[in-house]
């Protein structure tokens, strides 16, 4: 795992709040019927879903307008290493998303309108190697993202490209390698 995290969640089923470092190895203790098959199942949604959640045009969010400025600024450069604040600017992103699709999460993920989750975010994020952006060629106008361990390909027109669109942006989303 090249990255930790902790996902902060107030006020879902038995749960009144709960911040879980997510690890590669975790183990969920206690008392029977006290919410861990909850917590368990949001965090495999999250993971196996996530990118589901993503709106497919782009968000007017100043966290979102924040994100598509950093990498407008580095589209010359072949690739960019992301720094920490880069990190945390991606991290409040997908926190806003995820808090403001958190009870359509629950309700997909538990099929009933009858549980709710007050907050749901990342915290305390942190890499091991820093997140690389690779600016490539585009082969076709359909190419999307692609990511790995530690790296996330954006393929533009260099020769035509002046900003990105939500084609570029919106999913798939780098969301797979930041927290997976």
């Amino acid at each position: 795992m090249q990255q930790k995290w902790t996902l902060y969640i107030e006020e879902f089923a038995k749960i009144k709040k709960a911040e879980i470092e997510i690890a590669p190895f975790l183990v969920f203790i206690g008392e029977n019927n006290s919410g861990k098959s909850y917590v368990m199942t949001l965090l495999w949604g999250l993971l196996a879903l996530g990118r589901t959640i993503f709106p497919k045009t782009s968000p007017k969010s100043e966290n979102y307008k924040k994100c598509v400025a950093l990498i407008e600024e580095k589209l010359k450069l072949d690739e960019y290493r992301l720094t920490d604040e880069d990190m945390l600017s991606f991290i409040e992103f997908y926190s806003s998303i995820l808090n403001d699709k958190k009870n359509t999460i629950i309700k997909e993920l538990f099929s009933t309108d009858e549980l709710s989750i007050k907050k749901l975010e990342i915290k305390d994020y942190t890499r091991k190697e820093s997140l690389v952006l690779k600016f490539v060629e585009q082969d076709d106008e359909k190419q999307r993202f692609s990511s790995g361990k530690n790296y996330v390909k954006f393929p533009i027109d260099k020769k035509n490209m002046t900003h990105l669109t939500s084609r570029h942006f919106l999913p798939p989303t780098p969301q797979s390698t930041i927290l997976s």
